[in-house]
């Protein structure tokens, strides 16, 4: 899933993304690919990713 960032652009319309997705070619598929994409357009490509820390303790995840 191409992932927005908080880069800002000069159009405020527009945004930043990186990451590809999975109908892309393989060579977009990677944290270093990014393109342009309108604010107000639709996709099933684009999105976001929730992440969260984890602590390790004594070995297994709490």
């Amino acid at each position: 899933m191409w992932e927005w960032t908080s880069t800002s652009l000069t159009d405020p319309g527009e945004a930043v993304l990186c990451g590809g997705s999975y109908d892309n070619p393989l060579r977009a598929v990677q944290v270093s690919s990014k393109g342009v994409h309108r604010k107000r357009g639709g996709s099933n490509a684009v999105g976001f990713r929730c992440v969260q820390d984890i602590d390790l303790v004594e070995g297994r995840v709490s």
